[in-house]
């Protein structure tokens, strides 16, 4: 029992290594592009947004 225990272990222990491995290729793929929060930043940077006193 204590063997399959063992192996069942060292089983998750590469599988996850493996997942956190691929994991950085697939962020950077998508930190390509922008996400909608940046686009949003950039907009109000070149057109900032006017508030009336009253509002503040």
């Amino acid at each position: 029992m204590s063997a399959k225990r063992g192996l069942a272990v060292l089983l998750i222990a590469l599988s996850t290594t493996a997942l956190l491995t691929a994991l950085p290729f697939t962020a950077s793929a998508e930190a390509r592009t922008p996400s909608p929060g940046e686009r949003i930043a950039s907009a109000l940077r070149s057109s900032p947004v006017y508030v009336d006193p009253a509002y503040e």
